[in-house]
């Protein structure tokens, strides 16, 4: 038996994929014989599957169902099933309307291709190789082409896609998703990370530091690149960002505390954490969030700001 109450995304795509999950209990995604633990959906066994089943299976494993699901119409064109966002898009469709988490999949996909048909004909028409930065900074001007960059209130990558809008970190995303895409037939495109740097996204592509296509100086001396999870972080704590504009603190505090798990250096998370807590009322812990943003950046004023008014409130309860 299927919830009818339950309109949930996650559990709609493993329906669809896998239509014996609830008479096996789960999916053999190990091709054991056997569903583990760790495989099983249908967690307190009553026969259906609701919204937080689906999506504590999906987490649980999103790497191995990223390249199992077709995320969206089959015959259209995918992402590469060893792409990263694949399963990113599956995370942002939790706090994003399914329809439009498709629309931005392909427009992801559009562009991507646009982008690598320039690639193509720069390539046949250069004397010689093309350095990989030059590589990147072409597509951020074949990006530029359709698509507005602008400092973004809208926190999600499908919804920056959505309005042809891209800020510095989803602009970012365009270019490491169209790595994922090449760096198999050109080994080069794996040498891309992400500079996390205050209130500020950047691309390191082998040693250079780029900005929306421009070299960006002041990342050198700010912090090394990060590679694998920090895409993982940003897109933790760009959900909490949309959970909490939702009003949903429980799940905005559960979205900060995944980013801190992969960074617990980011100050800005700590300080959005802190204010989840304030918003729950829950001082003691906005205080410690607060202190250990500003023991990580002492001179953070937004850290600053927001300890004084809960130091405050303790001070002088309402």
């Amino acid at each position: 038996m299927i919830d009818p109450q339950a309109n949930s995304y996650a559990r709609d795509i493993l329906l669809q994929k896998y239509p014996k999950i609830l008479e096996e209990g789960g999916v053999d995604l190990n091709n054991d014989g056997t569903v583990q633990v760790n495989e099983k959906v249908d967690a307190n066994k009553d026969g259906q599957i609701d919204n937080e089943e689906a999506w504590a299976f999906l987490n649980a494993n999103r790497g191995v169902l990223a390249r199992e699901i077709d995320f969206v119409n089959p015959n259209v064109a995918q992402l590469s099933r060893d792409n990263r966002f694949r399963h990113l898009f599956l995370m942002e469709a939790e706090v994003y309307p399914k329809e439009k988490i498709e629309e931005a999949y392909q427009i992801l996909v559009k562009l991507i291709g646009e982008i690598k048909h320039s690639l193509e004909e720069a390539e046949r028409n250069s004397l010689g190789p093309l350095r990989l930065v030059d590589k990147v900074k072409l597509a951020y001007s074949e990006m530029n082409k359709t698509f507005e960059f602008s400092d973004q209130e809208n926190p999600l990558f499908s919804e920056n896609l959505c309005v042809h809008s891209l800020d510095c970190d989803t602009s970012s995303f365009v270019i490491l998703a169209l790595a994922d895409e090449l760096k198999a037939s050109d080994p080069q495109w794996a040498n891309i990370g992400l500079v996390v740097v205050p209130g500020h996204t950047v691309l390191c592509v082998e040693g250079t530091y780029i900005d929306f296509g421009f070299p960006h100086k002041q990342a050198e001396t700010i912090m090394t690149p990060l590679y694998g999870d920090a895409i993982h972080e940003i897109f933790y704590f760009n959900i909490g960002l949309a959970k909490r504009w939702k009003r949903d603190y429980a799940g905005a505090l559960t979205a900060y505390q995944k980013a801190l798990e992969i960074n617990p250096m980011n100050e800005a998370t700590w300080n959005n954490l802190g204010y989840i807590h304030y918003r729950l009322k829950d001082y003691q812990k906005a205080i410690t969030a607060y202190t250990l943003s500003l023991e990580i950046n002492p001179t953070y004023r937004k850290a600053q700001i927001n300890l004084f008014i809960v130091q405050d409130l303790q001070n002088y309860p309402q």
